[in-house]
């Protein structure tokens, strides 16, 4: 298992083709939470100054909810417009998976998707997330009820926040074929946010969960930012 997540890695690139948001996701346990700063700074070293033709590249602390990984790597581009405008050559990039290598004691999951609704959001303040794993059982009516919420509730709510709704599409954790994701500066933000619908948006609430149809939910998670790496 190790070997094949550092042949991934030493491989990575973006396949698919069609005008939508795609990310790819991989989870790994590192050695030492204490030096989690170490790890970080060879991220910093190697996508600093990185170009992107679309996207970009997050490292994030998994910090509750997952089952043993204590990080994730996310690669996320628009699926027909991948990769580095300032292509790195092959030693650089083989160099980078072997400096972080040294800090990751196992690679853990792995899973791709689609990015089907999202409202983005540029705050440099906002970096945790609450993530999600569903089975919704009719995925066309769940993404209906889930963007009138979001525009029913929208700048009193979502303001300066990320919220998104996308696909597992190979290697889904936990079974989940889809995702729900919202934001905040930290966990008690995002609670505070569900707080505030739940007070003023009651009606649109009922409505969203009438609407969208029967959802089985696997499993929740919250992620914090520990880099971000996209264009200037």
């Amino acid at each position: 298992m190790k070997k094949l997540f550092i042949i991934l890695l030493l491989s990575f690139t973006f396949t698919l083709s069609a005008q939508t948001r795609y990310f790819q996701a991989m989870e790994f346990t590192a050695k030492h939470l204490h030096e989690q700063d170490a790890l970080k700074m060879h991220f910093d070293e190697y996508y600093k100054d990185a170009k992107f033709n679309s996207g970009g590249v997050y490292l994030q602390r998994i910090w509750s909810g997952r089952d043993g990984s204590t990080h994730r790597i996310v690669f996320i581009s628009d699926i027909d417009n991948p990769g580095r405008a300032d292509e790195q050559g092959e030693y650089e990039w083989t160099a980078f998976v072997l400096k972080i290598q040294n800090y990751i004691k196992s690679w853990d999951k792995v899973y791709n998707g689609r990015v089907l609704s999202l409202q983005s959001s540029d705050s440099e303040t906002i970096d945790t997330f609450h993530i999600y794993d569903i089975i919704p059982s009719d995925p066309e009516a769940f993404k209906k009820a889930h963007d009138y919420f979001v525009e029913k509730s929208g700048k009193n709510i979502w303001s300066g926040k990320q919220v998104a709704f996308g696909t597992y599409d190979i290697g889904r954790p936990n079974g989940a074929t889809h995702w729900i994701l919202t934001s905040g500066e930290n966990e008690r933000d995002i609670v505070n946010t569900y707080d505030k619908i739940q007070s003023n948006y009651s009606k649109e609430l009922v409505k969203y969960l009438q609407d969208r149809g029967q959802v089985k939910d696997l499993k929740d998670f919250t992620v914090r930012n520990l880099g971000s790496y996209f264009n200037n």
